[in-house]
C-alpha cells in the first residue's frame, strides 16, 4: 500500500508530489537489514524454505534480499520452493471472500513445501506468515514445520529472542499491541489537524 501511496492523490498535484516523495523513503525491513552486518552469535540447525509475497515480488520488487539474509546465517540449509511464484492463497482479503479456492491455492502450496523437507517456513507477509499456519494446521504437521516471520529468524539468530519452536513470547506480544495503538491514536489527531483536513475520508 506504501509503494503505491501515490495513486492516491493522482488528481491532486501538490499532495501527489508530496506522496511521490513519501513513498521513496519506504522500504521493506528485510532491505533495511541487509545493508547492515548483523550480529548472528547463533548457529541455527534448520533446513528452511522462504515463501515470497506477491506483494513483495509484485509490488515492492524485493526478492533478493531476504533470501540473502537467511542464508546468511550459519547452519542453515536453505531449500527454495520449486514454485516460488505462486501465490498461497492469501491475497489481502482473498481468503476470506474466495476460502473455498483459497484452500485449494494453499493445498498446492503446501505440497511444494512438503517437497522440500524443511522443518521452517520464513516469510516476510503477515498475511503469508498467518496463511501458512494455516497450511501447516491442515495438514496436521505441527510437530515437523514451524512458520515464522523473517524478523523472528533473525532475531533468535542474533540471540535477541528464544527459539522459533518455542510459543511467542506474550509480553513482547502486548508491546506490539501498545505501539499499533499509539501509531492509531496520531492518526486520529493527523485527522483533526488542519494539515489533512480536505482528507479526512482517508481515514474515516
Amino acid at each position: 500500500m506504501l509503494k503505491e501511496y501515490d495513486g492516491l492523490f493522482e488528481d491532486d498535484p501538490e499532495w501527489l508530489e508530496r506522496a511521490r516523495h513519501f513513498k521513496q523513503k519506504v522500504a521493506d525491513i528485510s532491505v533495511i537489514l541487509n545493508k547492515f552486518s548483523l550480529k548472528l552469535e547463533r548457529a541455527l540447525s534448520y533446513r528452511v524454505t522462504y515463501q515470497p509475497s506477491c506483494h513483495m515480488t509484485n509490488v515492492q520488487k524485493v526478492t533478493k534480499d531476504p533470501e540473502a539474509l537467511i542464508q546468511s546465517i550459519e547452519g542453515i540449509e536453505f531449500i527454495r520452493l520449486n514454485s516460488p511464484n505462486l501465490c498461497c492463497g492469501s491475497g489481502g482479503i482473498y481468503n476470506l471472500i474466495h476460502f473455498e479456492e483459497s484452500m485449494n491455492i494453499l493445498d498446492a502450496k503446501m505440497s511444494d513445501i512438503k517437497n522440500t523437507k524443511a522443518n521452517v517456513i520464513v516469510t516476510t507477509n503477515p498475511g503469508c506468515l498467518l496463511q501458512m499456519k494455516v497450511g501447516i494446521a491442515k495438514e496436521n504437521l505441527h510437530d515437523h514445520i514451524k512458520a515464522v516471520h523473517l524478523v523472528e529468524l533473525l532475531a533468535e539468530a542474533c540471540e535477541a529472542t528464544k527459539k522459533v519452536h518455542e510459543p511467542f513470547h506474550f509480553p513482547l506480544c502486548m508491546k506490539m499491541i501498545n505501539l499499533s495503538a499509539r501509531i492509531y491514536r496520531k492518526l486520529a489527531n493527523l485527522k483533526k489537524s488542519n494539515i489533512i483536513q480536505n482528507r479526512a475520508s482517508l481515514f474515516s
